[in-house]
């Protein structure tokens, strides 16, 4: 008994009863008898059946935001299940995220499942995976449900880190008497831990910005939706094979492959060149850093990458690239790849710091040495402009003075010497410089005037 009031019939037991009791009691007060009594109870009954149905139907109509009516006819379905509580998961779905009461996404009936522009999930049914669903309304069928957070997918772009991110911005870093979370960050510091060709450790932060493979605005977001991708997303997540089979968490969330696979491709790559190479380069060419940032992203963003010989020296030929396969494979498109932070040996930070210091002196006196010589040819080069310069517009005058006639040489010298005061007045700079020059010149020209000068 106490099962069957524990069951989905619960309501309608508890209904009948009640409309038992209000049916004795009205029958026993209504003149007439019972004939009379139960007509108009039964009367009574179908009005508020039919009213009930009716109302029920009418503001499901407002309940969700739909515009078909096979959609409204399922939110009146679904609410009369909820009368008898055999209603399905009602579950909103943001950010990536499940918002519901305990134990809704447990409930086997039909229900519905709301979605914001930046949420994607993958049904199950009958212990399967049945179908994506992406942002808006969808209407669940009987047995079919949502495994949990790890079935819902964030369409916005994620940003997956790796490294030794526990110790960021302090400044001490963990000590001693902390072992977890000591333990914790050598763990960090093997995912990305590599060595150079001169067997030198370096350490960093990785941080990869990927989502799920759409264009934005595609499925009805802003984001991009695809079901495919969000299907593949969620299928072929990776097994952690350490873990029990019956380990919820055997299953990795499908954001744990790409900060992986820029670290295992770090390690690789890093392994062809030697510590000095890293942030030296010959002229015009990237420095060993940039190549293999360069290498990471395109293997992560393109199904052919750059080739490298054993010594970081690029073959000139492009190989497919597997990561960018295996990216495909689950609906993953990567979009942006950052190192930052490395981390060496102290001895070897201080020898490398000690060793910059000496090439930068070197270098900003080379750099100033060049910079003055520079500065001398560029000097020379614009005096001597200068005097062409002026020496043009000098004897400019004189040329058209003297076309097709031959001058004296007091008119010749009186053509020069009232032409170079002249280019002296209408420099402001000569005028404030230079005037006790210019009344010298002023005075030759009146000297050498011409008696025939008009």
């Amino acid at each position: 008994m106490r099962a069957l009031f524990r069951s989905r019939y619960r309501v309608i037991l508890i209904s009948l009863t009640l409309t038992g009791i209000l049916a004795i009691w009205y029958i026993s007060r209504v003149p007439g008898g019972f004939v009379a009594g139960f007509g108009q109870l039964f009367l009574s009954g179908v009005i508020c059946l039919l009213g009930l149905f009716f109302w029920l139907f009418f503001f499901s109509q407002f309940v969700l935001p739909v515009r078909k009516l096979e959609d409204r006819w399922r939110i009146y379905q679904r609410l009369l299940l909820y009368i008898q509580g055999g209603h399905g998961p009602a579950i909103f779905i943001e950010n990536g995220k499940i918002r519901q009461r305990k134990g809704e996404i447990k409930k086997e009936g039909p229900g519905v499942v709301i979605l914001d522009s930046a949420s994607a999930a993958v049904l199950r049914k009958d212990d399967r995976f049945n179908r994506a669903i992406g942002p808006g309304i969808t209407f669940t069928e009987r047995k079919e449900y949502l495994e949990g957070d790890k079935a819902v997918v964030d369409l916005r772009i994620q940003k997956g880190k790796i490294g030794p991110f526990l110790s960021a911005g302090s400044p001490t870093g963990i000590s001693d008497d902390q072992p977890a979370r000591l333990e914790v960050q050598q763990r960090q510091r093997m995912e990305t831990r590599a060595l150079t060709r001169d067997n030198i450790e370096l350490v960093p932060k990785i941080i990869v910005h990927f989502k799920i493979d759409a264009q934005p605005g595609e499925g009805g977001s802003q984001y991009g939706y695809r079901p495919s991708s969000v299907e593949k997303a969620i299928l072929r997540r990776n097994v952690d094979a350490n873990l029990p089979e019956d380990t919820p968490d055997r299953l990795n969330d499908w954001r744990w492959l790409p900060p992986r696979l820029a670290a295992d491709i770090w390690k690789e790559t890093l392994s062809r060149f030697r510590l000095d190479e890293l942030f030296h380069s010959r002229t015009d060419q990237p420095t060993a850093l940039q190549t293999i940032h360069s290498i990471i992203h395109q293997r992560l963003t393109q199904p052919l990458a750059d080739e490298l010989d054993l010594f970081g020296k690029p073959t000139g030929q492009q190989v497919p690239s597997l990561e960018y396969q295996m990216l495909q494979e689950r609906g993953i498109r990567v979009l942006k790849v950052e190192i930052r932070d490395l981390e060496m040996p102290e001895e070897v930070e201080k020898d490398l710091i000690k060793r910059w210091q000496t090439s930068w002196l070197n270098q900003a006196r080379k750099e100033k040495e060049m910079i003055e010589t520079q500065r001398q040819y560029i000097t020379r080069e614009s005096q001597e402009q200068a005097v062409r310069n002026f020496f043009s517009e000098a004897v400019s005058p004189l040329a058209e003075t003297c076309s097709g006639q031959v001058l004296s040489v007091k008119r010749t010298f009186h053509t020069i010497m009232h032409s170079i005061r002249t280019i002296l007045e209408r420099n402001p700079q000569a005028q404030t410089r230079m005037q006790q020059e210019i009344e010298q010149l002023t005075q030759l020209v009146e000297m050498s005037t011409p008696e025939d000068n008009p």
